[in-house]
């Protein structure tokens, strides 16, 4: 079962693909519900804009005669009218100016409202990137240190070394284990801060791309 989890974990890991933060700025703006209504908002204002510029429908009317009537054409049950209505000369146009205003607002208020999201997103995810560099760079110090602690035993129980070699490598090492699990400690409510921007789970995986 251990196995079959392992495998599982691999082929999701390798399947997952680094982004830029242009990439998040995308996520985000499509999983935000609060700027796809606003976005709805001026989508409905930008149609009102051409309905309100567009002249009515034409109205069609018909009067029906009580009995046939005689006419030069011939006998008519029916009249059918068609009729047109025009605005006033300039209302049309004072109209659709102030619907395409209300649509410019709109659209207006959603691109505030995403800047304003793409300014958060941007406040964590420099300092996001920034951890990570200095965790990989620290990861590589403990396995340099590792490695000199295996060393430093080796040379002593050959007599080879001094305690006090073996002793200074697993004080450096302890000391940058530390500095390696504060680095982790920080990143944890990046990656929940990051993700609540993007609407996501807060355990979703944040993938950057390398500089």
């Amino acid at each position: 079962m251990k196995q079959v989890i392992i495998v599982f974990f691999i082929l999701f890991a390798t399947g997952l693909k680094a982004q830029t933060l242009d990439d998040y700025f995308k996520i985000a703006a499509e999983n935000n519900p609060g700027l796809l209504a606003q976005h709805r908002e001026f989508e409905a204002a930008l149609q009102q804009v051409t309905q309100i510029k567009s002249l009515p429908d034409p109205s069609l009317s018909v009067s029906a005669f009580g009995q046939m009537v005689e006419t030069r054409v011939g006998p008519q049950q029916a009249r059918f009218s068609l009729s047109q209505m025009f605005p006033w000369f300039g209302t049309l146009k004072a109209q659709g100016d102030a619907a395409s205003l209300i649509a410019e607002s709109k659209y207006q208020d959603y691109l505030d409202s995403r800047n304003k999201l793409y300014y958060e997103l941007s406040k964590v995810y420099y300092p996001l990137y920034e951890i990570r560099e200095l965790s990989k760079l620290e990861e590589r110090n403990v396995e340099i240190l590792e490695s000199f602690k295996t060393v430093s035993n080796s040379k002593f129980k050959n007599g080879n070394g001094t305690l006090v070699d073996v002793l200074r490598v697993d004080i450096i090492l302890k000391e940058a284990k530390t500095k390696l699990g504060i680095l982790r400690k920080k990143e944890k409510p990046l990656l929940e801060s990051f993700n609540a921007l993007l609407n996501r789970n807060e355990k979703d995986p944040i993938i950057i791309v390398d500089s």
